[in-house]
This record gives structure tokens, C-alpha cells and sequence, in this order.
């Protein structure tokens, strides 16, 4: 059940916090709104360490891994609240609007333990405009390459002690972009000719609402928000082989209440949350799929959070977190046949962190997250046995962060544990092309870095070296023509390097980020063992220059490259280098009012993410935008 979502380019890499509670220490990157960029995936694939992995055009679907981890690793969080402990745990980043939030939280290793998750591939949490922030009123349409329109409307308004504001995204395209068709042939490029995709087109329409009121007294805040969302998109199919009438509706809403008390020596948050999500794959002719078939899935989720620190100790400010969820799942098959496979599962993390003050230079952050679940349940699709998933689950996991901190610079040393029972789609989900695995086990690893960042007056840097040794890694393979199965890599390994650095001095604003990866799959099959991971490229890098030499003019170029990559886990599927150009001009009309104009990715490169499903090429676009106080 995805959320919408903003995170703007790290140009500048955050400052880093050492005052508050001492488990705040270890800074998270903090990145604030921008209203330039066109969708999450875009924003997020310019930053280090984190890669996008895009499934088509824009409105598609796009998927995020952070240090070489897989999609379903990162865990989202929404105020605080998983977004995560959804049927899918990846979460699509197209269906995120941009607008409206107040500042993105992302932990790429030692995560606070409000958060109540050791997660190897970190954390992204989204919040929403601060209560102080002033009255504030945003639109923008936008006309983009392969028909596509977009109407954005934000509003936030505060009076006395009552806050309110609104988020409203309408959005379509056509997606019929053209693309070279490798005619099933992808070793023999002499026999490639230019085809159109088809059945791209999507629509989407998504709202979010939040009342907030600040009552004085032990009682500091109490607000309810409201996200509902719908989208109904066309299934193309792949390269080779697409889709005519192939088709997926996605319908949501998720509600979340907060209650904050705070005194002098403790603070304490309530959050109860629901959501609930139905999703129809509709494939009537059999064109995606091993059958002609229509797939109801639904979800409900339901839960509590609870947070709770205290200052009153001088040296020590311990932290702790309470999670309760549960959710239901449910499979339905109306054609071929009628079949229904109910599911149940019921959640409760604690989390506990301690922050040691040695010195006024050296921190050292204890913390442990301890993670109970039992599911129940049968699943299983029409050509295979029915199977039995109940199981229960308890884990520990440990993890020590280390802090060594000056005026201007700080060091970081992590090291903990990590495990991941599957998610339901994961294990019984169906759209199509990826299908489930009732045989999945559940993961766990070892995650471990360095991280380094510094802020010296206009320059800003940072580089990591991190480590991760995992065991039965979930992983999706091709296992026919069409589709995509969960599997477990009995073992593998990812170390990596990233680096980052910008400079901003007007009218010039410069960046560049790198990074490196090694990845070894490690399982026992043979073949197999010593070949990298599919889908982590080694090398990515972007580079940006903003030149605002004119009062009223600013030209923009951003470089990004990304190494050869593996389509599959054999590596007999390769991508090689990519690199794309692209140039934004923006020019003020009038106070508030602007107009921008871009062209991305100059030179048309075609490169694939994902194997048989083609990427668009150059893309133009305009776009109007206006704000007032």
C-alpha cells in the first residue's frame, strides 16, 4: 500500500545534527521538497548509493534498492508509520506524488529505533509540512513526450491553533513510446526493426488531507490524515511479445491518527493507522500470463505505534518503539475458475536503543530490535498444489552504532543483524509477468559500514564503505518466456564504495556522487556460484551544474552513467554502459510564476533495466508552475 513520496537531489549533503537526543546523532540524510522534479524514481536514481529500476515510462512502475540491496529491503515509512507492511513490501515509486510533504528521512544503515526495523537496505520516512510552516498555495500542469498531462494542486493553511492542507495529483499518458523490437532474436541485432508499445496508457488520480490541531498543555498535538488514491494502467507485456488489452486497477486508502504528549524529560507518540487496498489483473486472452485469467487481490491493514524517549538522564537518553500490525490478504481467482486463498498475518516489533555520551567527540549507540509474527493461511495458483503458509516467527536483532564527531565533520561505524520473513506477494502474489513462491524462506544477514560525512563553508562531502553478507536472499528469476519467480540465493554477498561532493558558490551549484559495487552470488548451485547479482550495476555516477547568471533565467545540466549491468542470475543477459544527458531551463514570468522546459536524455540512449521490457528514449516537456503565500 504505497504512499506518495518527495525527495529532492542531494546537492548539498544534509548538516550534520549533533544537538537533541543523543540517539539523534547519527543524522539522517534530510532532503526538503522541490517542485522541479517529475516523479520519486527520477529524483532518487541522481543520489549515491541508490539505484531505480524502471519497468517502462513514466506512471509505470519504478522500484528502489539502496547499497546494492533488492527492492524489498528498504522499508517506507509514512510519519513514522510502515508503509512497507504492505502485501508487496517493495513499494513503486511512480505511484508517489511529489508535492506537499515537508522533508524526507532516508537511513542508509543505523536506523533510529522509532522505526522499530533493522532493515538492511535502510529506511525512507515521509513527513508532512511542519505545524509552523506558513500558509502556503501551489499549482502546476504539465505537458510532457508520449501525450502526457499532469495537474498538481497543494494547499496548507494554518489559524490559531488549527492547521489543515490538501494534496491533489491528477495524471495520464499514453506511454506509446517507440523502441528498437529485438523480434526474439536479442543476440542478433541484424533482424531488430522500431515497434510502438502498446497498452501503456495510464490514469491516476491520488488525494492527501490532513487536519492537525495544537492544543496547549501535557497534549501538543493531535491530527488525523487521509491519502486515497486510484489508478487504472495498461499491461504491455514485453519487447517481443505485447499486449493488447492486458490490464491493472489499483485502488487505496489508508487513514493515520497521531496523539503527542511532551513534557520536559519525555516525549510520547500514539499512532493507530488502517489502509486498505484492492488490486483486479485482468488478462483475458492469456497474453501476459501462463493463462486467460482475472485476479482479485485484496488487502486490509490495521495497527498501532508507540514511541516514548526520555532526557531526564544526563550521559544516557534511552529510546524505545512499539509496533503492532496485522493485515489480511486475499487472493481470489474468477477466471479460469473460481478459487480463494485468505491470509492473516499479525505483527509486533519492539525496539529499544540507548545512547552513550562518552565525550563531548565520542558517541556510542546500542540498540536492538526484537520481531514476533505468525501468519496463517493456504495459497497457491491454479497450476500448481495448494499450500500451507502458516508459520511463526521470532527474531532478534542487534546493532551497535559508533560516533566520533568534530566541529565541521563526523565519522560513523555500524555494525547489526537483519531478518525479513517474505511478504504475502512474495509469497502468493500474481500480476502476470512476477508471481509468487509459497516455498520462500525468510532472509537474514549481516550489515556493516563507515560512513564519513563533512561540511566545509560552500563544500559539502560524504563516502561509505559498507558491507553486506546475506542468506537466502529473495530474488526474482525468469523461469519462461513471460514471467518472473521469487527464489531464494542461499548466499550472497555486496560490498561497495560511494562518494559525494558539492559546491555552492552563486551563481554557480555543482555536484557529483559515485558509486561502486561488488556483488557475488555465493548459493549452492553451481553454475550459478561466483556470478554477480542481476540487476545491481557497478558503477553509477551523476554529475549536475546550475548556472543562475540571470535574475529571472537558470539553466541546468545533469550527466548520469551507470555501469554494465546482469539481467539475469546466469549473466548470460548483459547491459551495457549507459549514459544519458539532459537540460533544464526554467524562467520566471512574474512573482511566484514559473515556466520550465527540458529535454531528457539528449542522445536517445534505449538501454533496458529489466530484461524484454524497453525503456523510452529522449523526452521532452514544458511545464507551468505558480505559488502564492
Amino acid at each position: 500500500m504505497h504512499f506518495l513520496l518527495l525527495i529532492l537531489i542531494l546537492n548539498e549533503i544534509p548538516v550534520i545534527e549533533v544537538e537533541g537526543e543523543v540517539k539523534k546523532e547519527i543524522s539522517l540524510y534530510i532532503v526538503i521538497p522541490s517542485f522541479n522534479e517529475n516523479s520519486l524514481s527520477e529524483v532518487l536514481s541522481k543520489e549515491a548509493g541508490i539505484t531505480v529500476r524502471k519497468y517502462g515510462t513514466e506512471g509505470s512502475f519504478s522500484l528502489i534498492s539502496i547499497r546494492g540491496t533488492s527492492p524489498s529491503h528498504t522499508e517506507f515509512f509514512f510519519d513514522g508509520v510502515p508503509i512497507s507492511l504492505t502485501p508487496y513490501s517493495s513499494v513503486n515509486t511512480e505511484d508517489l506524488p511529489l508535492q506537499g510533504i515537508g522533508k524526507i528521512e532516508v537511513a542508509k544503515d543505523f536506523i533510529p529505533s522509532e522505526f522499530s526495523t533493522a532493515s538492511i537496505g535502510g529506511i525512507i520516512n515521509i513527513t508532512l509540512p511542519d505545524e509552523g510552516k506558513p500558509s502556503f498555495h501551489y499549482f502546476k500542469g504539465e505537458f510532457s513526450s508520449f501525450n502526457t498531462f499532469r495537474g498538481v494542486g497543494y494547499s496548507i493553511r494554518n489559524f490559531l491553533s488549527h492547521s489543515y492542507f490538501f494534496y491533489l495529483d491528477l495524471f495520464h499518458t499514453d506511454g506509446d513510446f517507440e523502441y528498437r523490437n529485438s523480434n526474439g532474436t536479442p543476440f542478433n541485432p541484424y533482424d531488430d526493426f522500431i515497434s510502438k508499445r502498446k497498452n501503456n496508457n495510464t490514469n491516476r488520480i491520488d488525494f492527501l488531507g490532513k487536519y492537525r490541531y495544537h492544543p496547549s498543555g501535557i497534549i501538543s498535538d493531535v491530527s488525523i490524515t487521509v491519502n486515497l488514491f486510484s489508478k487504472e494502467q495498461g499491461i504491455p507485456g514485453t519487447d517481443v511479445l505485447q499486449a493488447e488489452i492486458a490490464s491493472l486497477k489499483t485502488e487505496r486508502g489508508i487513514f493515520v491518527g497521531e496523539i503527542k504528549l511532551e513534557g520536559d524529560k519525555f516525549f510520547l507518540s500514539l499512532q493507530p493507522f488502517t489502509g486498505v487496498q484492492f488490486e483486479t489483473f485482468s488478462d483475458p486472452e492469456g497474453e501476459i500470463g501462463l493463462l486467460k485469467k482475472e485476479v482479485e487481490q485484496e488487502f486490509l491493514s490495521w495497527g498501532m505505534r508507540v514511541n516514548s524517549s526520555t532526557n531526564h538522564f544526563r550521559r544516557i537518553q534511552p529510546s524505545f518503539s512499539l509496533l503492532y500490525s496485522g493485515s489480511r490478504w486475499r487472493s481470489l481467482w474468477r477466471k479460469p475458475s473460481s478459487l480463494s486463498f485468505p491470509s492473516l498475518r499479525n505483527e509486533i516489533r519492539f525496539s529499544s536503543d540507548f545512547g552513550f555520551n562518552l565525550s563531548e567527540k565520542f558517541f556510542i549507540i546500542p540498540q536492538v530490535v526484537f520481531y514476533h509474527s505468525r501468519t496463517e493461511g493456504k495459497g497457491g495458483f491454479l497450476y500448481s498444489e495448494e499450500k500451507d503458509i502458516s508459520s511463526t516467527h521470532f527474531s532478534i536483532m542487534p546493532s551497535v552504532a559508533f560516533l566520533l564527531k568534530f566541529s565541521s565533520h563526523a565519522l560513523n561505524i555500524t555494525v547489526g543483524r537483519y531478518v525479513r520473513i517474505p511478504s504475502f506477494f512474495e509469497l502468493l502474489g500474481d500480476r502476470g509477468i512476477w508471481m509468487g513462491n509459497p516455498d520462500l524462506k525468510p532472509e537474514e544477514g549481516i550489515k556493516t559500514s563507515v560512513d564519513w560525512k563533512g561540511n566545509f563553508n560552500r563544500l559539502s562531502s560524504s563516502a561509505a564503505v559498507f558491507l553486506r553478507s546475506l542468506k537466502n536472499l529473495i530474488s526474482y528469476t525468469q523461469n519462461s518466456q513471460f514471467t518472473f519467480i521469487a527464489e531464494n540465493i542461499s548466499r550472497a554477498l555486496i560490498i561497495g564504495f560511494e562518494g559525494a561532493i558539492s559546491v555552492d558558490i552563486s551563481p554557480v551549484n555543482a555536484g557529483l556522487n559515485y558509486t561502486y559495487l561488488y556483488t557475488e552470488d555465493r548459493g549452492k548451485i553451481s553454475y550459478l556460484k561466483g556470478k554477480r547479482l542481476p540487476l545491481q550495476p557497478s558503477h553509477e555516477l551523476y554529475y549536475f551544474l546550475t548556472l543562475d547568471f540571470l535574475k529571472n533565467f537558470s539553466f541546468r545540466y545533469e550527466f548520469d552513467l551507470r555501469g554494465e549491468t546482469f539481467l539475469d542470475r546466469a549473466n548470460m543477459r548483459k547491459v551495457a554502459l549507459k549514459t544519458e544527458h539532459s537540460i533544464y531551463l526554467t524562467k520566471k514570468i512574474t512573482k511566484g510564476v514559473r515556466v520550465h522546459g527540458y529535454i531528457e536524455n539528449i542522445l536517445d540512449e534505449r538501454q533496458v533495466d529489466i530484461y524484454s521490457i524497453p525503456l523510452p528514449g529522449r523526452r521532452f516537456g514544458v511545464k507551468v508552475e505558480g505559488e502564492m503565500m
